[in-house]
């Protein structure tokens, strides 16, 4: 079997965990709210400790790949992410919690950042986008049912709760370290630029410094276009905040779901990401990724205006009409999330091997540097204003307007790179 395709299944299997690490809140934050009385300003907090210590490791994390490798760094984050998902189960506070989720957070930005790298530098260049979502679309699925599955049997066995979800979470990060470990390897196409640094044989014009990499002309216009609509259209982007932040909060306070129905609306719904995920990568793949883009966050705009405001349409509480058009607007809103596929893809394929950890990192330190002002922003302000729905989709409204402009502009200027040959 080809490599790539061995590392595609590794990634796919191993992904399954940062596909929890991620996800893992919108069931846990239900299931603590009545315990640690939550509200919109402690989700806030939860997000001024864990941002700044993502946005420092963020930019450690494509350095080190640059220097030592990113297997390397890949396997350090699924391993000490792990340990802090075990111990998290400690926590006797909300602040407890926290600090935890911080390490754990932080470190599953270094096993994120490691998968797109190495797809990126391993996958065949018209494949980049649909096998990305290949080794990230089977996991997100596995890792709904499993952990909605686990939510779902607490209407049988009351002793599930929180902290199983964190030791479940725990043991696939080791597992995956494990794995890794066995069967992935650092990508020729890395060794062999940094041999020929080593040995002075690298031509002095093709040597590229990160601070050259930013204003180069080359490079910077498909660069800072994937830059920056990456951080604004995506999983964990400024516009996805409500969503990201406050949508557990929404589903339980305002639309009146319990715990269980929550669990059993992620098993329900988890194929949509199946199917969300391959269809935005291969579209990427054969449309490019400025226009998947255009596509995808043009209806995640509309529907987001619709999305907060389903309480002023329907009955609140676990009815059936509710339900279905949660689901609907959420399915829809998915794709603009996972754009990330094209962005994390063009920002690889528009800067030079060297370089590239530390170019894609630095696409995660400005998303969360952005992320630690805007969302707790958000949620300090949703305390204060009634009803805090509106502000959601008024602050969506606005970041899917000027993402889509920048798109727009950078489809003018010729910026695609979809199928490029790396450096």
């Amino acid at each position: 079997m080809e490599y790539w395709k061995k590392m595609v299944i590794v990634h796919a299997i191993a992904t399954y965990t940062d596909v929890m690490d991620l996800a893992v809140m919108g069931l846990v934050i239900p299931l603590v709210m009545p315990i640690w009385k939550i509200g919109p300003a402690d989700i806030a907090l939860l997000s001024m400790i864990t941002l700044p210590l993502m946005i420092i490791f963020s930019y450690a994390a494509g350095f080190s790949m640059d220097a030592i490798g990113r297997k390397k760094v890949w396997m350090l984050g699924n391993l000490v992410c792990g340990i802090a998902c075990l111990l998290s189960i400690l926590s006797q506070n909300w602040l407890q919690f926290c600090a935890y989720r911080a390490v754990q957070q932080a470190f599953t930005s270094w096993a994120t950042q490691g998968v797109y790298t190495m797809l990126a530098e391993e996958s065949p260049p018209d494949k980049r986008s649909t096998l990305t979502a290949v080794a990230t679309t089977f996991p997100g699925l596995v890792a709904s049912l499993s952990m909605g599955g686990i939510v779902s049997l607490k209407a049988i066995y009351p002793w599930i709760d929180w902290w199983t979800l964190m030791i479940w979470l725990g043991v696939w990060n080791i597992i995956a370290t494990a794995l890794g470990a066995a069967v992935l390897r650092e990508p020729p196409i890395w060794y062999e630029r940094k041999q020929l640094i080593k040995e002075g044989k690298l031509p002095k014009e093709r040597r590229l410094e990160l601070h050259k990499l930013l204003f180069k002309k080359e490079y910077r216009g498909p660069y800072w276009t994937a830059m920056i609509v990456a951080v604004i259209f995506g999983f964990q982007a400024v516009f996805a905040v409500p969503n990201t932040d406050y949508g557990s909060w929404f589903t339980v306070a305002v639309l009146k779901f319990d715990a269980v129905v929550i669990g059993q609306i992620t098993m329900a719904t988890s194929w949509f990401g199946l199917i969300i995920r391959h269809l935005v990568g291969y579209t990427a793949d054969k449309i490019g990724r400025l226009k998947a883009g255009l596509l995808y966050g043009t209806l995640a705009t509309i529907i987001t205006q619709v999305m907060w405001r389903l309480p002023y349409f329907l009955p609140v509480g676990p009815n059936l009409p509710l339900i279905v058009a949660w689901v609907i607007c959420t399915y829809i809103f998915g794709h603009a999330a996972a754009t990330d596929l094209g962005w994390f893809m063009m920002i690889g394929e528009s800067i030079p091997t060297q370089v590239r950890a530390t170019g894609m990192a630095l696409q995660w330190v400005l998303r969360r540097v952005l992320l630690l002002i805007f969302s707790p922003m958000v949620g300090f302000l949703a305390a204060q204003i009634q009803p805090p729905i509106e502000l959601f989709a008024f602050y969506q409204l606005a970041w899917g307007i000027i993402g889509l402009a920048i798109i727009l502009f950078a489809l003018k200027r010729g910026y695609e790179t979809v199928g490029k040959r790396l450096e």
